[in-house]
């Protein structure tokens, strides 16, 4: 079951890429008081425009690495670019055998709170807001054009406004998702092993 968000969404703002950037470099200047998880969490909202009830809500069930996709719900999946897959073979790994891809430390029978999440984040970047980075995700897609209904399905939007809406555009997502991960990622595109230590 999704979490509720909290209300902090309706005053978060969209970030720059440089802002996204200089905050993973935080991260990574303090990568003993964020753990892998949180930084990693940090960059697949930025790259794919997760809510963060959806995340937290993910299983490592959901994740399939042979296929390359997301699956997000029973009808809709969200592609991941070959450049990303390490991502999620690390969070897995990371999972230590919890359902959960973000599992509670406090019971890895239980998704990670988005409250205990913003709070952890919040240490290090007092300003930020997890809302941020969807909204900085849906930013990019209008900057660079992106036909409305793609926005739409790459925003796991709800409409019944155009029936065209029903394809997934999976291919057309993959290569948005892989051009704003090597946007924000440059050095980790450039290495065959990716990891959230030092990657900046």
């Amino acid at each position: 079951m999704k979490q509720k968000n909290t209300n902090e969404n309706s005053k978060a703002t969209a970030l720059t890429h440089d802002e996204i950037k200089a905050i993973l470099k935080e991260f990574d200047n303090n990568k003993f008081e964020i753990s892998e998880q949180m930084q990693i969490a940090v960059v697949i909202m930025a790259v794919f425009g997760l809510r963060p009830s959806e995340l937290l809500a993910l299983k490592v069930r959901d994740i399939s690495l042979e296929e390359g996709v997301i699956q997000l719900s029973t009808s809709f999946q969200v592609p991941i670019p070959e450049c990303a897959l390490q991502l999620f073979e690390q969070l897995i790994e990371l999972a230590d055998g919890s359902d959960y891809l973000f599992p509670n430390p406090k019971s890895n029978a239980n998704p990670l709170p988005i409250s205990a999440m913003s709070y952890v984040i919040r240490k290090l970047v007092p300003s930020f807001k997890l809302y941020s980075l969807r909204y900085s995700f849906a930013r990019y897609l209008n900057s660079k054009d992106v036909e409305p209904r793609i926005v739409s399905k790459s925003l796991n939007q709800k409409t019944n406004r155009n029936v065209l809406l029903n394809f997934d555009y999976l291919e057309q997502r993959r290569e948005i998702h892989e051009a704003l991960f090597k946007a924000l990622m440059p050095s980790a595109t450039k290495t065959q092993t990716l990891t959230m230590r030092g990657i900046l």
